[in-house]
């Protein structure tokens, strides 16, 4: 029953051309009836020049060779070295370094929350942001689980019992195999059936940030691998699912800032930070 209504808002809103923006919502702005088409779980066609990776870097700067460190999404940059004919095995070694580098740092560190005492007793795979509807703890006790079942799907070989999880494989080589197998798979099959049309179950999810001057950006949730592939294929848009639709002015009605996870100003500096798209913010795994 889902599914069929899925279909029919689907139908509508493209029929009614909801599903594709203007000029001026192009550029990076709203106007009163663009709330007609940011409408959560529909779909929309939007721009890479307004887009966000998982880690709140612009897409523009993954071209960008000059940028460093917290300025760059490095994981981004391993997608288009495969793109470029880079080996396997240097790829896993470049992942596997950055995998490394995140593994001892707390969810505090990778949300830029240094005096968070509550994010600094959790590891940096739990993090959460302040409009994520699930809390750290939630997080912690299930995230595992759900990573070994999603990597054994591109060729890990996890046990997924929760008496034998072990957390310390999050980082491991196994974990930047099954990545690199599937930026593999994926770039493969683009480039010999094209870029095909997605069904409305298959599409890559994203969430919009609406700023207190009427601007908006998006930000990629799932899908994401697609969504790198796509941009660096030269792609300037495609379609995703609204996740949800997050106003910088309501913050402090977020899920994790209304159970204290993040106070307020924390929420407002990461909105900004991921708005502004010049700094990576959140864990790699």
């Amino acid at each position: 029953m889902k599914l069929i209504i899925k279909k029919i808002i689907f139908f509508l809103k493209t029929y009614l051309n909801l599903h594709q923006l203007n000029s001026v919502e192009l550029s990076g702005k709203l106007i009163l009836f663009s709330k007609f088409k940011l409408i959560s779980k529909t779909h929309l066609e939007v721009p890479f020049s307004l887009g966000r990776t998982p880690r709140g870097i612009s897409f523009k700067n993954l071209n960008n060779d000059k940028l460093k460190g917290s300025k760059q999404d490095l994981v981004g940059r391993l997608i288009l070295d495969q793109l470029n004919g880079v080996s396997n095995d240097q790829i896993i070694k470049k992942h596997l370094l950055l995998l490394k580098k995140e593994e001892n740092l707390t969810a505090a560190e990778v949300m830029h929350c240094p005096n968070n005492k509550y994010l600094k007793s959790y590891p940096a795979w739990a993090s959460v942001r302040p409009w994520d509807k699930l809390s750290i703890k939630n997080k912690y006790d299930n995230y595992i689980e759900l990573l070994f079942k999603n990597r054994n799907k591109h060729g890990a070989k996890f046990i997924v019992k929760k008496s034998r999880l072990k957390k310390e494989e999050i980082y491991s080589n196994n974990i930047a195999i099954s990545h690199v197998k599937q930026y593999e798979k994926l770039i493969k099959s683009v480039r010999e059936k094209g870029i095909e049309k997605t069904n409305i179950l298959q599409m890559p999810q994203i969430i919009i940030l609406i700023n207190n001057s009427g601007q908006w950006r998006w930000i990629i949730t799932a899908g994401t691998h697609r969504a790198y592939i796509f941009y660096f294929l030269g792609l300037e848009q495609f379609s995703a699912i609204i996740e949800d639709v997050i106003y910088r002015e309501s913050l402090a009605s977020c899920y994790n800032v209304k159970n204290k996870l993040y106070s307020l100003e924390e929420a407002e500096n990461i909105f900004d930070e991921i708005f502004k798209g010049s700094s990576s913010i959140g864990q790699i795994v």
